[in-house]
Order: structure tokens, then C-alpha cells, then sequence
């Protein structure tokens, strides 16, 4: 089922006040006070909500039933519902069922994402995060062999070039990394993307990273 226009321009409107909203943050600083700002918590969760509303009734915009822009745009949509797991899981089951009628990076950056805040491993290597020692780095990957091939698969420059990119960002001290870890756990425990097993399994795994 196609879109009706009204319903894509809604929901590159909304991908439009997501965007202007969190770069109004950034300038001001205000994102660098806490981990997940409450504005953006309420703006990401009316945008989910109505997107919700937009596939039940209708479908989910791929580039087949809604055209790039709409289709980018309720992808990213999907990509900042990070306070509704279960949402963004049976988002990622749609996309993959969806076939070619979206690109493949958007079953790998929601893929990554999701195991990313599962504490699993990930298999593009899309997700970047803060090591124990203050850096930007790579998160865990499934396979470090074969990533760029399926990051080539998906349309993704290669591994090495993503890690110069994030290699930009300024390291913080052991202890800022800590803290912003600490918070991140209890954050992901509350919402329930995983449990306390679940990152005591990770650690066992990957050791403090």
C-alpha cells in the first residue's frame, strides 16, 4: 500500500523537528548534561507514537510504499525510539521481512543498534561508544573478519574509515568514562533493553572495555 502524500510530508515533518531540535541542544550544550535530554525523550517518543499510528493504519514506509525521503526519514524515526525496545525490534523484523524495498544499511544500523543496548555483539560495526579508558571506539563485533564485507554489502565505507571518523572525538578521563557507563547500564536496565545478567555476561565476555 502506497502512502497518501499527506501522510509523507508528515512524517519528513517530523523527521525535520527531530533533527533542528536536537542540533538547537547541541549548540547550547545541553546535550552533554545528562545522557538522554527529556526534551528529546518527549519529542522521539511523540514521533514513535505517531508513526505507530501511521503503520498500523497504513504500512511501513519503505522506499516502495512512501518514496526515499519518507522512507529515510521513518527509518530515523525508528533509529532515536531508543526509550521503546520492543518497538524498535519489531520495527527491525519489518525492515527485514520488507526484503529490497529498503536499503540494507537500515537492517544494519537498527541491527547494531538494538544488540548494541542488548549488550551483544554487533555485526556492521555502525556503533561507536566510549571505552573504560575514555575512548571512542568500535563496539564489540560478532566478526572482525568479515565486517567490511558486509559492511560493503549494506553500501558502508569500510571499518577502518568509521574509526578515523569517530577517532575525532575528544577522550574524556577514566573516571568521566565510568560515570557515562554506569549511567548508561542503569538507563538500559530501567527500560528494559537488557538486564543486570545480560552486562555482567558482556564483561565476562569482553572484560572492561
Amino acid at each position: 500500500m502506497n502512502l497518501p502524500e499527506r501522510v509523507r510530508e508528515e512524517i519528513l515533518a517530523m523527521e525535520k523537528r527531530d533533527l533542528e531540535e536536537t542540533e538547537r541542544l547541541a549548540k547550547e550544550g545541553e546535550l552533554e548534561k545528562c545522557g538522554y535530554h527529556p526534551l528529546l525523550q518527549k519529542l522521539h517518543g511523540e514521533n514513535r507514537k505517531r508513526l505507530c499510528e501511521i503503520i498500523e493504519r497504513y504500512c511501513l514506509p519503505t522506499t516502495e510504499s512512501a518514496g526515499d525521503a519518507a522512507a529515510q526519514a521513518a527509518w530515523r524515526i525508528v533509529q532515536h525510539s531508543i526509550g521503546a525496545p520492543d518497538f524498535m525490534r519489531r520495527c527491525l523484523r519489518l525492515y527485514e521481512a520488507s526484503g529490497d524495498d529498503v536499503p540494507l544499511c537500515f537492517c544494519a544500523y537498527l541491527g547494531d543498534r538494538i544488540a548494541f543496548y542488548e549488550r551483544r555483539p554487533q555485526e556492521y560495526g555502525t556503533q561507536f561508544d566510549y571505552d573504560l579508558k575514555g575512548k571512542m571506539s568500535v563496539w564489540w563485533l560478532k566478526d572482525e573478519n568479515t565486517v567490511d564485507v558486509r559492511r560493503a554489502r549494506a553500501g558502508l565505507c569500510p571499518l577502518r574509515e568509521a574509526e578515523t571518523r569517530f577517532g575525532e572525538y575528544p577522550k574524556i578521563s577514566e573516571k568521566e568514562a565510568l560515570i557515562k557507563r554506569r549511567e548508561q547500564e542503569a538507563w538500559l536496565t530501567e527500560t528494559g533493553w537488557c538486564t543486570a545478567e545480560d552486562i555482567k555476561n558482556y564483561y565476562a565476555a569482553r572484560g572492561k572495555i
